[in-house]
């Protein structure tokens, strides 16, 4: 099993054999090493959202290779589709290889790839015009995946390999369970709906939660989130608590069934915030007394997190369809 897969890799040209330098030593062949070429192969991600659009490029890794943004709004279609062919087309040229172009979206997809619901805040934007676009303009494979954030932290974190359930805070709150860069998606593709479990009329980590609370104008957006956190804003500091508090019992009931290795808090806010919002989180809220506890997972951010982190994890979503088939 191990020489098919290394074959079928060094075939992609993501691994390549060398023999061990220097006089052989005993009987036999000089030993062969094996070398990952990381890159060998690149994904392109693509982020659109009402605030601004963001390409990136990424290898094998996970690691973030050109990141272009511009604050203008996806729902101007025009003056954003020039944007991405310009910024596209820079970055193809140092590529050795494309295995894609994935597109995050604040939506569920389904089994077949294709939107079933946009949140609300993001329903101006025609993403299925966005990806004939980028199908006809470069000729690549391109996708859809609300899950992209889940992809691209298994891809570069060391739970690689271990169960791994991923909240994401943007517009609304997602939810992922994802293992070995696999997403569980479940029978219809719509699995791990934690946004289910937060509801819109209850308190809910999300932005338009946020604006509403602070009274903002929809102009507010995830930039302005970091100067409240830097004076120490005492509206923003109860937004936290108790919206911390609300992911308590979902992840709760998140630990009893299926006990991850970790729960990894992403998103469009700030690194800062997300750590504000774990220290509310209680994860023993479905503990009996007089009964063992079942293990609890750590608890922690993401390595990427922000609207352009966005755009970086989209382009893990072409190399783990790459590497997984």
């Amino acid at each position: 099993m191990l020489t098919k897969t290394v074959g079928r890799f060094c075939q992609m040209g993501l691994m390549a054999e060398e023999r061990e330098p220097g006089p052989r030593r005993g009987r036999g062949q000089p030993a062969l090493r094996l070398k990952i070429r990381t890159r060998a192969v690149t994904g392109i991600g693509v982020s659109l959202t009402t605030t601004g659009i963001a390409t990136a490029a990424a290898d094998p890794v996970g690691n973030t290779l050109y990141v272009r943004h511009h604050t203008l709004p996806a729902s101007d279609m025009t003056s954003a589709m020039s944007a991405l062919e310009k910024d596209i087309g820079e970055m193809l040229p140092r590529c050795e290889r494309v295995a894609g172009i994935g597109i995050w979206v604040p939506a569920m997809v389904g089994e077949t790839g294709d939107i079933l619901d946009v949140t609300p805040s993001q329903r101006g934007i025609d993403f299925d015009a966005y990806r004939h676009f980028l199908t006809e303009r470069f000729g690549l494979p391109v996708w859809f995946e609300s899950k992209a954030a889940a992809i691209h932290e298994a891809m570069r974190s060391a739970d690689l390999g271990s169960l791994v359930y991923m909240v994401f805070l943007d517009y609304g709150v997602g939810g992922s369970v994802i293992e070995d860069m696999r997403v569980f998606k479940g029978g219809f593709g719509q699995a791990s709906n934690l946004g289910a479990l937060v509801p819109d009329s209850g308190p809910r980590p999300s932005l338009p939660d946020l604006q509403r609370f602070l009274g903002a104008s929809p102009q507010f957006g995830f930039d302005a989130v970091a100067p409240l956190l830097e004076r120490e804003d005492a509206r923003l500091e109860q937004w936290i608590a108790t919206r911390g508090a609300a992911l308590s019992a979902p992840l709760s009931a998140v630990v009893q069934l299926i006990n991850p290795t970790a729960i990894v808090l992403g998103g469009l806010f700030p690194q800062r915030m997300l750590e504000a919002l774990i220290a509310r989180i209680d994860l023993t809220l479905y503990d009996h007394p007089g009964r063992a506890p079942v293990t609890k997972p750590v608890l922690r951010v993401a390595h990427a997190t922000g609207p352009d982190a966005m755009a970086a994890a989209a382009a893990s979503v072409p190399i783990a369809r790459c590497l997984t088939g």
